[in-house]
């Protein structure tokens, strides 16, 4: 099945992708400029889209770890861990954010590491 702005019911408009990523499981997350995360379950095919995930809504970078934590590095709004990842209606978005201290994120925004 194609996935795009029709078959999503407008959820997935090729200019607004900024990440794309395939975890352990087959399932394929998809990062939005502005405009939040999406799923492709690697099963069923099931398209899911998720609720905002902070102010800026945007999935900048999406990775899992070696616990298969999904993360998403936003834009402006620091790192954020799913909890209930794969369950849209109880989803629970943990934020790391910069607050100064030393040993916090250097920035709210992804940077380039030279």
């Amino acid at each position: 099945m194609p996935y795009d702005e029709t078959t999503t019911g407008g959820q997935l408009r090729g200019h607004n992708i900024k990440a794309i990523y395939e975890d352990y499981f087959n399932n394929i997350w998809i990062g939005k400029w502005n405009e939040g995360l999406a799923r492709i379950d690697g099963e069923t095919g099931v398209f899911y889209s998720y609720p905002q995930i902070n102010e800026r809504n945007s999935a900048h970078v999406i990775f899992e770890d070696s616990r298969y934590n999904i993360w998403l590095v936003t834009w402006e709004n620091g790192l954020v861990r799913l909890e209930n990842p794969y369950d849209t209606s109880a989803i629970r978005y943990i934020a790391y954010k910069h607050d100064g201290h030393p040993g916090s994120l250097p920035a709210h925004t992804a940077r380039r590491c030279k």
